[in-house]
């Protein structure tokens, strides 16, 4: 984003999800991480619809990130 231009909503959503993938990356707890992503899924169909685009059931973008973090969720727990 460029100085003195304004944050669209779709951007902040947007913004807010990426927020929130990283968050479920971080997270050593797979349910509190599944809560990030399905917040992160939220955040984007948010921005999907303010950007005037139908929103889908599940987004394509999360739906192998989750798989991805619930492995490795599973693996540092298995770790222990």
């Amino acid at each position: 984003m460029s100085v003195g231009r304004r944050m669209t909503l779709s951007e902040f959503y947007r913004g807010e999800a990426q927020r929130c993938l990283r968050r479920a990356g971080a997270s050593r707890q797979a349910e509190r991480a599944k809560k990030w992503h399905d917040l992160a899924d939220e955040y984007l169909r948010l921005a999907l619809l303010t950007d005037g685009t139908e929103a889908t059931e599940h987004t394509p973008m999360h739906g192998v990130m989750r798989e991805q973090a619930v492995q490795q969720q599973q693996s540092r727990q298995a770790k222990k």
